[in-house]
């Protein structure tokens, strides 16, 4: 759900055309934020394969990829507002 409200907040500024009147850093940290979205969603939905045995590492993977999902969130929110 978090990946696709993602996914729209991305397309709706790309498609007003006013790309030029924006932060490029705060984009370049969104995208790389999105990007870490969707290795994460990946990433869980691998966990949920009943076949996937050592899940401990991945576990924390998943865990510090959500952690570095909120730092870049955080840093998109803050150079917008």
């Amino acid at each position: 759900m978090l990946l696709a409200l993602a996914v729209i907040h991305t397309w709706v500024p790309m498609q007003a055309g006013r790309m030029g009147l924006t932060n490029a850093t705060g984009l370049w940290i969104a995208t790389v934020a999105l990007l870490l979205m969707l290795v994460q969603g990946t990433t869980g939905w691998w966990l949920k394969s009943p076949r996937f045995a050592p899940r401990v590492p991945t576990c924390s993977f998943n865990y510090l990829l959500m952690c570095g999902i909120v730092l870049l969130v955080g840093a998109h929110l803050w150079l917008k507002g």
